[in-house]
């Protein structure tokens, strides 16, 4: 009987967003922190041969597994430049597990992140933590937004129609994300950061069969 390597140890590549909306509050930032750690630990608790990397738009640096156990890993990271643009990592390793923990906040086609993730065998997933109040904007009237990636403002009026369309585009924004990967057969689940991470993956995490929680 032939034994093969990834039998004895499967490979796991995790690739975390750290654009500066994955650490834009207290609650995002602790829920991505506990989602690396997460998928390490149980990627390593499987035998698996693990990479990590930081993204950011175009940019990615290889994370020290020894960073991320005792959460030092951000404070160790370079500072990268500016980048909206959707990641595409192309680190991805052959017929193994592919995870990307990001909030998924970028324009464009998901189709450019999931294609390459995809491809090339085993299976892939990815886990969003979202905010509540990222579903809706601020109650009406005059208000100075801030791009937190880039630090441009503006005055912006919001009335009830902009708050209705807001809220719709954003939960059509999701719509879009889940379709794309249901199409290219990669698990999609948003991680609430609200909640303890065990019940956060509880819910749709669990559902959806990215996790198994013992």
């Amino acid at each position: 009987m032939k034994v093969y390597q990834a039998e004895l140890s499967p490979l796991v590549d995790i690739a975390v967003d750290v654009s500066e909306s994955m650490f834009l509050c207290e609650e995002r930032a602790a829920a991505t922190e506990a989602l690396l750690q997460f998928c390490m630990l149980s990627s390593l608790q499987a035998g698996a041969q693990v990479r990590m990397h930081a993204v950011k738009g175009r940019h990615g640096i290889p994370l020290e597994m020894e960073d991320v156990h005792s959460g030092r890993w951000r404070s160790g990271l370079p500072e990268l430049p500016v980048d909206e643009t959707m990641p595409v990592p192309s680190f991805w390793r052959a017929n193994g597990l592919k995870i990307f923990i990001s909030d998924l906040l970028y324009l464009g086609e998901p189709s450019a992140l999931l294609a390459p993730m995809t491809s090339r065998g085993g299976l892939s997933l990815i886990l969003a933590p979202t905010l509540p109040e990222e579903a809706a904007l601020p109650e009406t009237g005059n208000v100075r937004l801030k791009n937190c990636e880039s630090g441009a403002t503006r005055n912006q009026y919001i009335s009830s129609g902009l708050s209705r369309r807001y809220a719709r585009a954003y939960a059509v924004h999701f719509e879009l994300w889940a379709a794309a990967c249901r199409r290219h057969q990669a698990l999609f689940s948003r991680i609430p950061c609200n909640l303890p991470l065990t019940k956060a993956l509880a819910a749709e995490a669990f559902s959806g069969g990215a996790v198994e929680l013992a």
